[in-house]
């Protein structure tokens, strides 16, 4: 099965779609993990990349659609996957058409995802995330699996946030709208236990 997460930044896609993934032994497919990697390149592309991503802007619908038909080519996508952070416009969802079994939308409010982001870390060696209310590391600063500092990421401060979540509504309204006409969309209360959210989305399955 083909499933796609969909929510607001700091609304628990990647947690969810990574737990859904493992649950369902399929991959985890997201394009900002991706873009974030590429972003780490001395190449064009990945200053490009870097400069969209500390803006709080978006990665450009060609660059985009590009990249994941890239990844969904490859033989092992092909017995199922999760995937998050795209599309992010109706043009990306249409290019994408007929790509997804069933798609999920996280619903939560601003307030709640701003507390959540501003407290997200992630450690700038292993790149594991961690988050100061809900997933704290043992050591203050320091990462569990490997010792490395954590840090913010750059696109994780108040004002990036708020303009990321006003092009994200902005844009998406429209996409979930394309999935709810081909009758393939259900809501999902983003603001409960992971654990909870995880057997809600999986007795939908």
């Amino acid at each position: 099965m083909k499933i796609l997460l969909i929510g607001p930044q700091g609304s628990g896609k990647s947690t969810q779609a990574k737990l859904l993934a493992k649950e369902l032994g399929v991959l985890y497919l997201s394009t900002g993990e991706i873009f974030r990697q590429m972003a780490k390149a001395p190449t064009p592309l990945g200053k490009k990349i870097k400069k969209i991503l500390n803006q709080g802007l978006l990665v450009d619908d060609e660059t985009t659609i590009k990249i994941v038909k890239k990844f969904l080519t490859k033989p092992e996508f092909k017995h199922g996957f999760v995937a998050e952070g795209f599309p992010r416009n109706l043009t990306q969802a249409k290019k994408l058409k007929k790509v997804f079994d069933r798609v999920f939308y996280l619903t939560v409010n601003q307030k709640e995802i701003m507390k959540r982001l501003t407290a997200r870390r992630v450690c700038q060696d292993c790149q594991a995330d961690f988050n100061l209310l809900t997933k704290p590391p043992k050591k203050e600063g320091i990462c569990d699996y490997c010792g490395g500092k954590l840090i913010q990421r750059e696109d994780d401060t108040g004002e990036v946030i708020k303009q990321r979540l006003a092009i994200y509504h902005e844009l998406t309204k429209s996409v979930l709208d394309f999935y709810r006409r081909q009758g393939i969309l259900e809501e999902v209360d983003g603001e409960r236990p992971l654990a909870v959210i995880l057997e809600d989305i999986l007795s939908r399955l």
